[in-house]
């Protein structure tokens, strides 16, 4: 085999064993897929009609989620089905300028075996709200923002 063959190879590797890790949270036993909910923020690579929204989760329940330097928050939080409470932190970038950073607490209902991601919708005078979106039918949109800074 030839050395940039190995090389590539070896690359290869080396990026699908990162490229697979999660910054995950998980509030439960290891349990079979269709007995939790999985919810979903937005990773800093993610970008949403031409936005970067970057969403990691703070709280869930009122239990701190910060992991310590170089974990950060989680952007993926495995949870058993009921109602939760999330507060997320969020930055907001039009075309890579910074626009908005705050936190944002709601309030959701998640079922066993279904998937969400976290939606994020500015409201204008009312500020930054969030909801849980379940890929299908979209829930009502809830919790008001707590702007960290603001650049408009």
């Amino acid at each position: 085999m030839k050395l940039y063959t190995k090389c590539a190879l070896l690359a290869a590797l080396v990026a699908g064993s990162f490229g697979c890790a999660t910054n995950s949270y998980k509030k439960l036993p290891d349990v079979p897929v269709e007995q939790k909910a999985v919810v979903l923020g937005n990773p800093s690579n993610l970008k949403l009609v031409g936005v970067d929204q970057r969403i990691q989760f703070r709280e869930l329940d009122g239990e701190q989620l910060y992991r310590g330097s170089g974990q950060g928050y989680p952007t993926k939080i495995d949870l058993m089905p009921g109602q939760h409470r999330f507060v997320i932190g969020f930055s907001v970038y039009d075309n890579s300028s910074f626009q908005e950073s705050g936190e944002v607490a709601f309030d959701a209902n998640v079922q066993a075996g279904r998937s969400y991601r976290v939606e994020l919708k500015d409201e204008g005078a009312e500020g930054w709200k969030a909801a849980l979106v379940e890929r299908g039918p979209q829930p009502e949109m809830t919790g008001k923002a707590k702007p960290a800074s603001s650049k408009r």
